[in-house]
């Protein structure tokens, strides 16, 4: 599999950008106030494959409801521009900005499931 490795801006896809199963929407009012800031700029990570959704680089602080959760509910770019890579997807520039990640879910008759890369 050829992986394309040319980064796209948001500001080339508008203010939803997708990269495999994560969505960022761009906010049009700053990260909640009751949310934690963490560690990793990380939005969602590949249970199956390792992979991760991360911003890289530095520019990027992390938010979620829970302190010590592994990924991120919202990210607030505060470089220029910050890059979100991934191992098998195409890496996409976020501009300066709060955003919130947003998690594709899967519904089975049991229950909704996050999808797992």
């Amino acid at each position: 599999m050829k992986i394309n490795t040319q980064a796209q801006s948001l500001d080339q896809v508008g203010a939803h950008a997708r990269q495999g199963d994560t969505l960022l929407r761009r906010l049009s009012s700053p990260v909640p106030r009751e949310v934690k800031q963490i560690k990793s700029p990380t939005l969602a990570l590949g249970e199956h494959t390792g992979h991760h959704h991360t911003f890289t680089e530095g520019g990027a602080i992390a938010f979620a409801d829970d302190e010590l959760a592994a990924t991120a509910d919202y990210v607030r770019v505060t470089a220029p521009e910050a890059p979100l890579t991934h191992q098998e997807h195409e890496t996409i520039v976020f501009p300066k900005g709060d955003y919130e990640s947003l998690k594709q879910m899967e519904y089975t008759p049991a229950e909704l499931k996050r999808v797992a890369d």
